[in-house]
């Protein structure tokens, strides 16, 4: 691919800023594709005098980098008509080096990794001993020291509640949602926390915002479902086994929630019998949320 001399100047720019950064790895590369530009194309006159000019003064300041003293003390030296040794030389520093650093992040991830497997599972054995405040303590280590780390607070939570430590579960889980919303472990976790807590509110708010997050399914409309039994919402309950039964007729749960509530929302259990009852009466009484179950 034909490269300009001005492209290969900007090359050359862009390895100084980065030597100047000390950023070894994106100098030898940005030298490396100014010494292709040279290799590939033909820059006569006053143009590659210039270049040339650009390219030793970038190159003494890579030789000055300490990285680069360490692993090739002679340094890298431009010698005019030997542009495809340059570049050869450029390339295989380039390559090895990233290769280097490549296998350094990959061994540092993987002391990384293990030192928070072994968090979690010391966390994880002070729960089973029934230490909960050493357990509490290196759980909150674990949080503090992998911030980033996919899924880490829905697993903490999870747990926690796994271990007795329900109230504190909820904190993380609702941490963890709010950095991935479509956690499916964790809003199921936060879910049964509510539950086990008894507050049937909060479970009712959770069920719909895991809903929201991850759309109508079975499952979640059925624990809506007896959720709204349990706090006597009959029209939430009736809707909802409705929905559900819409698109599975045979669904056993969604049937015994229908049984439950269709007496409270009817008054017999029959939606014949309102049309005994006065207008207003029918209306208010079924008055509530329509749900769709489109699986």
């Amino acid at each position: 691919m034909s490269v300009t001399a001005k492209e290969i100047r900007e090359h050359i720019a862009r390895a100084r800023a980065a030597g100047q950064k000390g950023d070894l790895l994106r100098c030898l590369k940005c030298l490396r594709n100014a010494s292709a530009g040279l290799v590939d194309n033909k820059v006569f006159g006053r143009e590659k005098f210039e270049i040339e000019s650009l390219l030793v003064e970038a190159l003494r300041d890579l030789n000055r980098m300490r990285t680069m003293q360490r692993v090739l003390p002679q340094g890298v030296h431009y010698v005019r008509g030997k542009e495809a040794r340059l570049h050869s030389k450029l390339a295989h520093l380039y390559a090895k080096l990233k290769e280097a650093i490549d296998r350094a992040c990959l061994e540092k991830m993987r002391q990384r990794m293990l030192t928070l497997d072994e968090t979690l599972l010391a966390a994880q054995e002070q729960l089973k001993n029934k230490d909960y405040l050493e357990a509490r303590k290196l759980f909150r280590r674990a949080a503090d020291h992998f911030p980033d780390q996919p899924g880490l607070l829905s697993d903490i939570g999870t747990r926690m509640l796994m271990g007795g430590l329900v109230q504190e579960a909820v904190e993380y889980l609702r941490r963890g949602l709010e950095q991935n919303a479509r956690d499916e472990r964790g809003h199921s976790s936060l879910i049964m926390c509510y539950e086990v807590l008894g507050m049937a509110e909060k479970v009712e708010e959770a069920i719909k915002n895991a809903i929201r997050q991850l759309g109508p399914r079975e499952d979640l409309y059925l624990r809506l479902g007896k959720v709204a039994l349990q706090r006597r919402n009959w029209s939430t309950a009736l809707n909802v086994a409705e929905a559900v039964l819409k698109k599975n007729p045979l669904n056993v749960e969604a049937r015994k929630i229908r049984a439950k509530a269709r007496p409270k929302v009817y008054g017999n259990g029959s939606p014949t019998s309102a049309s005994t009852k006065p207008a207003g009466a029918t209306a208010s009484a079924r008055k509530g949320k329509s749900y769709n179950l489109d699986m």
